[in-house]
């Protein structure tokens, strides 16, 4: 464990500045633009009041996709060099993730309060307090945003592997075979007009469900990296 915590803190000591402030400046830059514009598409109180945007929180994860790549891609190859083992490497990056989704969850669910407070921002706008995923108590949204970021981190890190392994050809292939299955389960589902079931699967999980199932991707998703580590020659 102590060792785990020391590859965390390398990446913070190493990169400080780049785990902290760029991942709050794009969904900053995201919700004032947001800010600005939904004025003049929305204009009526009772459209605005009932209208979420995501984009932000899009924009938040997106960000912490990329920053778990780069922490792969830019620190693994030193690491092992230095004696630092695989698994030790990659479990303590990991460790990095949950701490920073712990602390960016808490800081979003404050930033829900005020979102609350201020009725939207003054113009009904819901950035960061969504309908059913992320609008139940302070608890449940700070849950559904960790295993979102968390999540979004550990994807990142795995296409890092994927690069250092098979570089840019492989990251392209490696993308392209999910958007295949991706595609093809969308493709099924349609054909088969499974969608209300889907749908009704969902909202019978609620919000609480849905996020735990993610929470298990999550977890597929770090043992897939992990494997993908452990036979890499990087």
């Amino acid at each position: 464990m102590n060792t785990w915590s020391k590859v965390a803190r390398f990446h913070l000591t190493t990169r400080t500045w780049e785990y902290v402030t760029p991942l709050w400046i794009l969904p900053a830059f995201v919700f004032l633009i947001v800010r600005i514009i939904y004025p003049a598409i929305y204009k009526t109180s009772a459209v605005m009041s009932q209208h979420p945007d995501p984009a932000p929180l899009v924009a938040m994860c997106i960000l912490f996709a990329i920053s778990g790549l780069l922490s792969v891609m830019r620190s693994l190859p030193f690491l092992l060099a230095l004696g630092v083992g695989r698994r030790t490497y990659y479990i303590g990056t990991a460790l990095l993730a949950v701490g920073l989704a712990v602390v960016n969850a808490a800081l979003l669910v404050g930033v829900q309060w005020v979102e609350q407070a201020t009725h939207g921002w003054g113009i009904g706008l819901h950035a960061f307090r969504q309908p059913w995923i992320a609008a139940g108590p302070g608890f449940q949204s700070w849950w559904t945003f960790w295993v979102a970021i968390a999540l979004s981190f550990v994807i990142g890190m795995w296409y890092g592997l994927v690069y250092l392994r098979w570089s840019l050809i492989g990251l392209i292939a490696f993308g392209a075979l999910q958007i295949i299955v991706v595609s093809a389960a969308i493709v099924t589902l349609t054909k088969l007009h499974a969608w209300h079931s889907v749908w009704h699967f969902m909202a019978g999980l609620g919000a609480g469900g849905l996020t735990d199932l993610l929470a298990i991707l999550a977890l597929v998703l770090f043992a897939g990296g992990l494997t993908t580590l452990r036979r890499a020659t990087v």
